[in-house]
């Protein structure tokens, strides 16, 4: 499973790449994947690219959905019992 976060544009760089702010923590990322983007954009980062522009209603529920996730909230966050287990298996299964 892939997860993109939504982030916002702080400031553009040169060389395709910008600074976001993602759940408050800042990072600089590639813009390669996407055209016209501009600082006070809300996009998708995955794996250090923004690969889609979104607007602020599908960035605020999808980030409302991920601070759900009970270990994100906690200071030091341990994934579960059960994501570790799920995570295992899928790891160790083989496509038929």
């Amino acid at each position: 499973m892939c997860l993109a976060i939504p982030a916002t544009v702080l400031e553009l760089y040169d060389n395709n790449m910008a600074k976001v702010d993602m759940l408050g923590v800042t990072r600089t990322v590639s813009l390669d994947m996407i055209e016209g983007a501009q600082a006070g954009n809300w996009v998708l980062v995955h794996a250090g690219f923004v690969i889609e522009k979104i607007d602020e209603d599908y960035a605020k529920e999808t980030l409302e959905l991920i601070e759900q996730i009970p270990w994100l909230a906690e200071t030091n966050p341990q994934p579960s019992e059960t994501f570790l287990e799920i995570a295992s298996q899928a790891q160790t299964e083989t496509p038929t």
